[in-house]
């Protein structure tokens, strides 16, 4: 499969004058969706970075989805990854434990992060329900940012060069 060219591209800016953001994020739980609303909030609308949010690019309202759609959608989502500067990565779980505890990550979520690493790209990692839970070390060593509070999001958008290092439990 051969990936679209920025070149080629029509619908978004290729010259240097914002900081990019890809925003990767699972969106199959109120909590997922509630982490990946706020990071939309943070970035979207502000002018010192072009953010790109697959949620508002892929599956539409009663879209049939064939394979047609997801070779567009995947083609999409890996130019912007390539595009990007920065990747926002919500890693709020998608679903509960039996005490309540939010578990369990997209798969294609992590693909996302790891490609995004692999192509040399800066890993922010986002979760305003991690609390005292236990964090990946893969994910805590591999970030060039660890937000765990909105407010941590927001700081990290004022000064994006700045590292924020996860300083917390990990397994």
């Amino acid at each position: 499969m051969e990936l679209l060219k920025l070149q080629d591209r029509k619908n978004f800016d290729t010259k240097k004058s914002k900081i990019r953001v890809y925003l990767a994020s699972p969106f199959w739980s109120p909590e997922a969706n509630h982490a990946l609303a706020q990071m939309e909030e943070v970035f979207m609308d502000n002018p010192n970075f072009e953010a790109f949010s697959p949620r508002l690019f892929g599956i539409g309202d009663g879209d049939t989805i064939n394979d047609e759609k997801w070779d567009k959608i995947f083609q999409e989502n890996v130019t912007r990854i390539q595009w990007a500067d920065y990747v926002i990565v919500n890693t709020t779980g998608t679903k509960k434990d039996a005490n309540g505890n939010l578990i369990g990550s997209d798969t294609g979520t992590i693909w996302e992060t790891g490609a995004s690493f692999a192509w040399n790209k800066k890993v922010v990692y986002y979760n305003p329900f991690l609390g005292d839970n236990k964090f990946n070390v893969m994910l805590a060593k591999s970030g060039h940012a660890t937000c765990t509070t909105y407010e941590d999001l927001v700081e990290f958008a004022k000064n994006p060069e700045k590292q924020i290092k996860y300083n917390g439990k990990t397994q």
